[in-house]
């Protein structure tokens, strides 16, 4: 509704989109808990747009909407720059400004062009988007994105499909000469990632998430971002209208004497103000903010003994006095819901713990379903305190002791019904699995007076994430195909790497990033689409 110059009609947003001008001074119908149905309702709107993913996670909200006879529109999954073109001319068409919402998707797909004929003669160099651990392969809008501008998407190249997990194999495989990653995001300080010619070379394009990760026409702005440091003299071309090369100027659709170059001294990030003559209802220029909003991330804090943490939003966490045996122990206040407080060791830190213990914990992400205050504790204990260990669990008797890799405890203070879930993500020594399979490496968690296996995922370079519904005592062990599960437990999922295909709904983690290997696995995903559900009333 802002890009078609419509948004003095709308009535109602989502949380998440506070960088709007003007977003202030609407109701926002979204946050603890999810959509609210009664701010909604008592708006009396005459539509309200929703997001897939919003939907995804509120389908009976938007039901009892729906019941009351309001109308709704659920959009579809962003898979392209096209894609975002036609979803704005049918935002005109929904809202009865169909002229601006066709001139709007117009100026988008004659920028598109504009590129496209500047970058013809240039090179197509391999590029790797990231994003908390995260990339972008085929039939995404960040995939079209990178294209657009002038990048191989390396992701899509080796067979990654929708936004998932990469791991560091098929980053040395790929070795992209460009990584393009949303701001305040990082990439991960390892071996694989410092191999690459991106790395090395220091070719790093980080811009704004507000352009780079919402299937808006502002993803126009991520493309010459990107335009502008892979290829400068296509930008030069596309910017001026003059071929650097040719010296002669080209025939362009849009006026190049109305760009507007007030942007040349972006900070480091490259948050880009929109151009004038491109945006309509210009968002306001989101610099980086002091207070991060519900879907930034915070800076890192460093908490000492080779740990740090970071959030999803505007908690406030500090360091704690820790307990017996604890490594580590976060006092986090003012925790939102859908916020995510992640704890990592350093990458000395994890090679300090392996070389002593055989196995090290990497990063451990905590999801609030609602609001909160907690302490979270990290510790490695020799021997497990609960009453039933996972070697005397094991129904047959087979399993020995020398199978169970390790024993950690997660501890908080906050209520289990607060926590919506988590994950961690371990490294296990090779020589501690000896002649074991990596598939055979599970990790468990004792709730309620059992042991239940955990989803594990190997994510290669002896990696393991395990996602986990609540928090308590887990068990990291190698458990062979015919050794029995713990009575009580039911059966685990574990895949042998981390290129699956995340699930339809266009989704990303809600965890956060630090400089360590792997820092961003998701618990559970949500919306890449950032973009608001807008509740908007018809002109009296």
């Amino acid at each position: 509704m802002w890009e078609i110059g419509a948004e003095d009609r709308v009535v109602g947003v989502s949380q998440y989109a506070t960088y709007l001008d003007g977003a202030d001074s609407r109701v926002t119908v979204s946050g603890a808990g999810g959509v609210s149905t009664e701010k909604v309702i008592e708006l009396k709107p005459d539509l309200v747009l929703v997001p897939n993913s919003t939907h995804g996670r509120n389908a009976d909200r938007v039901a009892k909407i729906r019941e009351q006879g309001i109308p709704v529109f659920v959009f579809g999954t962003g898979t392209s720059l096209e894609f975002v073109a036609q979803k704005t001319e049918r935002i005109g068409r929904l809202s009865g400004e169909c002229s601006a919402g066709r001139e709007r998707a117009d100026e988008m797909r004659t920028s598109i062009a504009d590129i496209e004929a500047a970058l013809e003669d240039e090179p197509t160099p391999v590029g790797l988007n990231f994003f908390f651990g995260f990339t972008s392969g085929s039939n995404t809008f960040i995939g079209s994105i990178m294209q657009a501008g002038g990048l191989e998407n390396g992701a899509a190249e080796e067979g990654i499909s929708g936004f998932a997990p990469i791991n560091d194999e098929t980053v040395v495989k790929m070795n992209p000469t460009w990584i393009v990653k949303p701001s305040g995001a990082s990439v991960p300080d390892t071996a694989a990632y410092d191999s690459t010619t991106a790395v090395q070379e220091g070719q790093i394009v980080s811009v704004n998430s507000n352009y780079l990760q919402q299937p808006a026409p502002r993803a126009v702005l991520a493309v010459e971002a990107i335009v502008e440091q892979v290829h400068p003299d296509a930008y030069r071309e596309y910017t001026t209208g003059v071929d650097p090369d040719a010296s002669n100027s080209r025939s362009s659709s849009s006026d190049s004497n109305d760009r507007d170059h007030s942007d040349d001294d972006d900070d480091s990030d490259r948050d880009r103000s929109p151009r004038t003559d491109r945006t309509r209802g210009t968002p306001a220029t989101p610099a980086t903010p002091a207070t991060p909003a519900a879907n930034t991330v915070a800076p890192v804090t460093d908490l000492g003994n080779e740990t740090q943490v970071r959030t999803t939003g505007n908690a406030t966490v500090n360091r704690s006095e820790t307990r017996s045996n604890e490594m580590v122990r976060v006092q986090a206040t003012d925790v939102a819901a859908n916020e995510t407080i992640s704890v990592a060791v350093t990458a000395d830190g994890v090679r300090n713990q392996t070389q002593r213990s055989g196995w090290g914990i990497e990063r451990v992400n905590m999801s609030f379903s609602t609001e909160a205050n907690t302490t979270l504790g990290l510790a490695q204990p020799a021997e497990t305190e609960v009453e039933r260990t996972l070697e005397e669990s094991i129904s047959n008797g087979s399993e020995d002791a020398s199978s169970v890799i390790g024993y950690l405890n997660v501890s908080h203070t906050a209520g289990n019904d607060q926590i919506s879930g988590g994950e961690l993500v371990i490294r296990v020594d090779e020589r501690t699995l000896g002649d074991r399979s990596p598939a055979s490496v599970t990790v468990y968690r004792y709730h309620g007076g059992a042991w239940a296996p955990l989803e594990t995922t190997y994510l290669g370079d002896g990696r393991f994430a395990a996602r986990t519904p609540g928090f308590s005592t887990f068990a990291i062990a190698s458990v062979s195909a015919t050794t029995s599960q713990p009575s009580g437990s039911t059966t685990a999922t574990t895949t042998a790497t981390a290129q699956s295909q995340s699930p339809e709904t266009t989704a990303m983690p809600l965890t956060t990033t630090v400089d360590t290997p792997g820092f961003g696995y998701t618990v559970g995903l949500v919306a890449l689409t950032l973009c608001a559900a807008l509740v908007i009333r018809r002109p009296e």
